[in-house]
């Protein structure tokens, strides 16, 4: 109605797909063309067999296509390379009568032996304690008080690390009885899968690597533009921080209008085409569904939520302490300096907070990922946007390979582990706390 091509999906019914293209045709000749093509070959063309590696057969016909386009392989390199990761896990498959069946019933009333026993002991020691009958009394009934975060935390969190601890060391789809494993798991994370463990904790590095400092730098900005005593801060102050109560997924819908793939389309794009493209003679970009553009359109849209840090950056502005401004002033400190030698020193703490939380968060990346990538089947264009989350998550949940996905969990959190205490044994080297002396 609106004069653009519209190509009808194609069903596995012949007689459907050729009723389709005679009621409506695209309205390119080439699309229609091609459109013939595809419905002429369907009595000849192979199907893709009913199998339980039959997602991740398909999802490696995706991407084969994909390397192929982009020439990151040949063809026949890229169909080869599919081939062998669904072949691993035919072999994984069928050799799984070699391995012992775990009699998952031991483990979990082992479990329930261990926790029974760990409150008796509390409840023993509690009772061992010289205290008042005041303070008895206080105790128990702070007992009862957090017991429901206590029995929350141990069958939500504390059970489920150790049931994925388990299941890291084992050939479990849930579908089928669990059997032993051994260092299988994390044998296959640095052997037939290491192109895609690699490439997901490279683009986590370029998330991390630029894009945390640009959001402390675009955070303390806005804190510094927002800390002036001017008439109607507070309502800049609520719009810049307006972008922290969005919901990830809608903002990652919004995001992927503003970042339309066609140059046409978009607001970002029509800025562009009136600047940028004026002045340079650039095209705008392909955004998500371009190779080199992907992760930087993740940083700019984390750039757009950087607000949502202001009210720690304003915290921090408003406790640096104004004689030390006066006693810069006096020794001839410009407004430069004094932002170098004063307020950065003295807000070390919260660039350090911001630090470890935004090398957590890009780590822990899934959720923009999961709704912004392109494509179905593969993490953006030739991968550009794999995550480890987003990696485990679909080999957990679309390819049920549950063993390898809580292998890769207990990777990631290794890894997110020793990145935190890293950056604690480098903290005190640069950052200052107020109480030191």
């Amino acid at each position: 109605m609106r004069g653009r091509s519209f190509i009808v999906r194609q069903s596995g019914s012949l007689e459907a797909n050729e009723a389709f293209l005679r009621e409506i045709p695209p309205t390119d000749p080439k699309f229609e063309a091609a459109l013939k093509q595809h419905i002429d070959l369907m009595p000849v063309a192979r199907i893709r067999p009913a199998t339980f590696v039959g997602q991740l057969l398909w999802d490696e016909h995706v991407r084969a296509l994909e390397m192929s386009c982009y020439k990151t392989m040949t063809p026949a390199q890229a169909l080869k390379t599919g081939q062998d990761k669904v072949q691993r896990d035919l072999d994984a498959y069928f050799s799984k009568e070699t391995r012992p069946v775990i009699n998952t019933d031991v483990p979990l009333y082992a479990g329930f032996a261990i926790g029974g026993i760990l409150a008796i002991g509390l409840a023993i020691a509690f009772r061992r304690l010289r205290l008042g009958r005041l303070a008895r009394q206080e105790a128990r009934w702070a007992y009862i008080f957090i017991s429901p975060w206590a029995l929350g935390f141990v069958v939500l969190v504390a059970g489920p690390m150790l049931a994925s601890l388990l299941f890291s060391f084992t050939q479990f789809d849930a579908l089928n009885e669990m059997r032993w494993y051994g260092l299988g798991n994390y044998q296959e994370v640095v052997t037939g899968d290491r192109d895609n463990v690699l490439k997901a904790f490279g683009n986590v590095a370029y998330l991390a690597g630029l894009g945390v400092p640009l959001g402390i730098m675009t955070g303390l900005s806005v804190a510094l533009l927002l800390n002036a005593a001017v008439k109607g801060m507070r309502f800049y102050r609520t719009m810049f921080y307006m972008p922290a109560i969005v919901p990830t997924v809608a903002a990652s819908v919004l995001w992927i209008w503003l970042l339309a793939s066609d140059p046409n389309r978009g607001l970002i794009n029509a800025f562009w085409r009136d600047t940028i493209s004026a002045w340079f003679e650039t095209s705008p970009p392909g955004w998500l569904n371009a190779e080199a553009w992907a992760k930087p359109s993740l940083i700019l849209m984390g750039l757009w939520g950087a607000g949502s840090g202001m009210i720690l950056w304003l915290a921090g502005l408003k406790g640096v302490p104004t004689q030390l401004y006066e006693a810069a002033s006096i020794d001839g400190a410009s407004p430069w300096r004094q932002f170098w030698g004063v307020t950065l020193p003295q807000l070390s703490p919260i660039i350090f907070f911001n630090t470890v939380m935004g090398f957590i968060g890009a780590v822990q990346e899934f959720d923009r990922v999961f709704v912004m990538r392109p494509v179905e089947g593969t993490a953006g264009p030739a991968d550009s946007l794999l995550v480890p989350v987003y990696h485990l998550f679909r080999n957990s949940f679309d390819y049920f390979k549950l063993g390898y996905g809580s292998a890769l969990a207990w990777i990631i959190f290794a890894i997110i582990l020793a990145l935190t205490l890293i950056q604690f044994k480098l903290a005190p080297r640069w950052v200052h706390y107020e109480s030191e002396k």
